[in-house]
């Protein structure tokens, strides 16, 4: 390789002149600048080679080293230089030169550095532009290079480019790739063993615009007038890459007829009900342009409901024809439902079909769903019973509701086996508490009983006679068992001993000449037990027990009789005249004596249970307030092998006797077969008539009637959940007024059997509510209906009552508004509706709770008699609903 002629070839020529002329001034005595050489060890090297300097000074005869020299370069950058060792680091040529480090002026002479490429180390990768269109191709640049960055002349047929991703495309040296984004790639050089790859990133840019599509936010092809949309477009290249602010037309609308208008270029605002189209296409090539379809359907299926009407109450029949049309101008109805189940509209759109009612409260829910997805619905709320007990104004002489209030007394309450006398806990005990005082002494004692004669009426005989003295006996037992149609009644004496004086006549008969002297005599009776069959019954006229006698059996256990006197050795053996003497005794005694004892221990304890009494009822909110009265008279008394069952006729009635309904609350649901559990120690039954007549009443006074503003200050479940309702609505501060009117009477249902609920719930449906309030200055208002199902659970009370629990089986019917959006009525609807998150249902189930509260009603404890001699108190643990009643299930104590 030959060295370059070019700036360092002058500068040695300009030395060699200069050294001339010093040399001749200096022959001639003429001083000048001193001249150092520079010489290199190596002349050539290898990037990443060194070479050492060694500078020279230059005088006529000879050169001597340098010292107090520093080595330079020109270029300076490529070479590095410690002191005289020169490292080379790029390609190129360099020219070296020495300079005094004091800085006293010197003439050069330099020398000529060549540095060439170092071994192979990098292939690089370069494009001539960052960026290509998709699908258009473009060169790659492959390089080698050293370990400093130095190009190695390498046959570009060597290289081959390494693609990072599947979508882009490679030919050689060519790239094109149809996906917009960066890509990175790197070169490979098949000549080589091993390289570092330095990668190059190469950016596909979506290319010419090839399609316009028109999309909506929300996305949807129907909307309402409640609220806009925004359209969105989406110009893309023929490989589908997104063109970002693409330059388009303003955006048009057909029909032209304010349908639909354009705010800001982008927004649409749907004002009437109709098909549009919006379109729009590129400024600089219109054949790329697009469209979009809407649909302005503000109110989905025309849905009417000729029947039911609202709130209407059914007996007898529980068959209802359902009766209306469901039709849709803008789109063909793809679903229609009654009560969740697929139904079939007529060709006109009518419908009519027979539903039967289930007893209680049924909600009939018919739905409609047009092709748009937008759905209609119309509700009504209706009550179903087999019979109706009929409310009238004055002293409801026919309001009584037969057998209304049942005591039944399970064989554990009436005999439980164990007679604790100071915890009596059945009746039994109560009986032998009543008889423990009956003595036999202050019945018996004192008299004189001819108990025998030895002789007939044509012989001679002697009459004897027992004068009794003393009697003692054990406190009698007493035992009852229940069977069909009558009781079991056992009074067991034992352990009788009387003390007396046994007298007879004298009696000559031939050869027997007996005259007895008076002797003491004492008879001991180790068993007497009578049983009886009573059947109790009650008067009519004074709603007391009485007791039928069945029969009477009475038996008596071994006389053991001494005496003193001529009698031991003359009559020994009289006890089986004895035992036949005394059993008529003892019958008489018991039949005459206990048998009248027993009626009345009972009838204290029996007779209590009538019910008399008033209880005041709050209104919603403590509006006002109710008396009502409670009276139950005994009617009947039934004995099976289950117990014994007290029926109370019974009469629930607003004390100043004012209600007056046309149809009455219910009086019989139909779910009379329902079991029940017939194990129970002590049942107490509120048959369904007593417990829906007082919801009836509750709810003809009004008192579940609310027409109030509600505070703002309102917590979130706070005034019946109404707080709620205004936080989400951003209500005006005191502006919100609520007015609730129930439709329907509450209907506490047992005839609801689910595996999901309870088995008693309270119906409440048809609930009219009436919201109005102002927002932004403006009045609004809406209407909706609410019906649900709340179950009841026992109180945590000492006192055994009935209290709501959540509700469940929401439904909602919105019937009117003004000022809402259709966005904000759907918004209403579903947190009134969802389980768990509607706290204004919880609210207002819980404001219902208040005033349908139980515990006056319902509070057992309170109906309980109170004997003075023996008190039973009732220890109630559940409740369950079969037969037509609530039962109340526990034991006494």
């Amino acid at each position: 390789m030959f060295p370059k002629i070019g700036f360092s070839f002058l500068t040695q020529t300009i030395a060699f002149i200069l050294l001339l002329l010093g040399s001749a001034c200096s022959g001639n005595n003429i001083s000048g600048p001193l001249t150092l050489k520079a010489l290199l060890s190596d002349a050539e090297l290898s990037a990443g080679d060194t070479t050492t300097v060694t500078c020279f000074e230059m005088s006529s005869g000879s050169d001597t080293l340098a010292d107090n020299v520093i080595v330079t370069s020109f270029p300076t950058e490529g070479v590095e230089i410690q002191g005289n060792v020169v490292t080379a680091l790029h390609t190129g040529s360099y020219n070296l030169s020495c300079t005094y480090e004091d800085g006293t002026p010197s003439t050069p002479v330099l020398d000529s550095l060549i540095v060439k490429p170092g071994s192979i180390t990098t292939t690089r990768l370069s494009f001539p532009t960052e960026t290509v269109p998709a699908g258009q191709y473009i060169l790659g640049d492959c390089e080698a290079t050293d370990a400093h960055g130095n190009r190695v002349e390498t046959d570009s047929a060597l290289f081959s480019i390494v693609k990072t991703d599947d979508s882009l495309h490679v030919e050689g040296l060519h790239v094109h790739g149809t996906s917009a984004g960066n890509y990175s790639m790197t070169c490979d050089l098949s000549s080589h063993a091993s390289e570092e790859r330095v990668p190059a990133n190469l950016e596909i840019v979506p290319g010419p615009a090839k399609e316009l599509t028109l999309t909506t936010d929300p996305v949807s092809i129907v909307y309402g007038t409640d609220g806009p949309a925004t359209v969105i477009v989406s110009v893309q290249d023929a490989f589908g890459n997104e063109i970002s602010n693409p330059d388009i037309a303003p955006l048009t609308v057909t029909p032209d007829n304010n349908g639909i208008t354009i705010q800001n270029g982008f927004t649409l605002s749907f004002q009437l009900d109709g098909v549009y189209t919006v379109s729009t296409h590129m400024k600089d090539n219109p054949e790329v342009e697009g469209s979009l379809q809407l649909i302005v359907d503000q109110n989905g299926p025309q849905l009417v409901l000729e029947s039911p009407e609202q709130a209407l109450r059914i007996h007898g029949d529980n068959q209802l024809t359902i009766k209306g049309s469901a039709q849709d101008d803008l789109a063909l109805i793809t679903e229609f439902t009654i009560n969740g189940e697929p139904a079939t509209l007529n060709e006109d759109g009518s419908f009519e079909l027979s539903l039967t009612l289930e007893p209680g409260i049924n909600a009939i829910n018919v739905e409609a769903v047009n092709a748009h997805g937008l759905r209609s619905r119309e509700t009504r709320w209706v009550s179903f019973a087999e019979s109706y007990a009929p409310l009238t104004k004055g002293d409801f002489l026919d309001g009584i509701i037969q057998d209304g209030t049942i005591v039944k007394i399970g064989p554990d309450s009436i005999d439980d086996g164990e007679h604790i006398h100071d915890a009596p806990d059945d009746l039994a005990t109560i009986l032998e508490k009543a008889l423990v005082d009956l003595s036999l002494e202050n019945t018996m004692g004192g008299l004189t009983y001819e108990i025998f004669s030895t002789g007939g009426e044509s012989s001679f005989g002697i009459t004897y006679d027992f004068n009794v003295e003393s009697i003692t006996n054990g406190a009698p037992v007493v035992s009852l068992e229940p069977a069909d149609g009558h009781l079991v009644m056992t009074l067991n004496y034992q352990d009788v001993q009387m003390e007396g004086l046994l007298d007879g006549d004298c009696m000559i008969a031939g050869f027997l000449n007996i005259c007895p002297d008076a002797s003491l005599a004492s008879i001991n009776i180790e068993e007497a037990v009578m049983t009886a069959w009573v059947v109790p019954t009650v008067d009519i006229e004074t709603q007391m027990i009485d007791f039928e006698l069945l029969m009477v059996n009475t038996e008596m256990g071994t006389l053991d009789i001494e005496w003193t006197g001529d009698l031991q050795d003359q009559l020994g053996d009289i006890e089986s005249i004895l035992n036949s003497e005394f059993s008529i005794l003892f019958e008489n005694f018991l039949s005459n004596e206990v048998l009248a004892r027993m009626p009345e221990a009972l009838e204290g304890v029996l007779n209590g249970w009538n019910i008399d009494r008033n209880v005041q009822i709050p209104g919603f909110m403590n509006i006002k307030n109710l008396e009502i009265g409670l009276k139950g008279t005994l009617s009947n008394i039934v004995m099976t092998h289950e117990g014994m069952s007290l029926h109370l006729n019974t009469e629930v009635r607003e004390t100043k006797g004012q209600i007056s309904d046309p149809i009455g609350s219910i009086g019989s649901l139909g779910c009379e077969s329902a079991e029940v559990d017939t194990n129970a120690a002590l049942r107490f039954g509120v048959a369904d008539p007593v417990v829906n007549r007082f919801l009836h009443l509750v709810w003809a006074s009004e008192l579940l009637h609310l027409d109030a503003q509600v505070p703002h200050s309102a917590h979130t479940a706070g005034f019946c959940g109404f707080g709620l309702l205004s936080s989400a609505l951003g209500v005006q501060p005191g502006s919100a007024r609520v007015t609730v009117q129930p439709l329907l009477p509450p209907v506490a249902n047992g005839c609801l059997r689910e595996t999901a609920t309870p088995e008693y719930r309270l119906q409440l449906g048809a609930f009219s509510v009436s919201y109005s309030y102002q927002k932004d200055g403006t009045n609004r208002t809406i209407d909706f209906l609410v019906g649900m199902d709340a179950p009841f659970t026992p109180s945590s009370s000492d006192k055994l009552a009935l209290n709501l629990a959540d509700p469940n089986s929401i439904l909602i019917d919105v019937v009117a508004s003004t000022g809402l959006t259709r966005t904000e009525e759907l918004s209403i609807i579903e947190k009134l509706e969802v389980q768990g998150a509607s706290y204004l249902v919880k609210g207002l189930n819980g404001c219902m709770g208040n005033v349908l509260a139980f515990a006056p009603l319902l509070d057992t404890a309170q109906m309980v008699p109170d004997d003075e001699d023996a008190k039973l108190t009732p220890e109630f643990e559940g409740f369950s609903h079969g037969q037509g009643a609530l039962w109340f299930h526990g034991h006494l104590k």
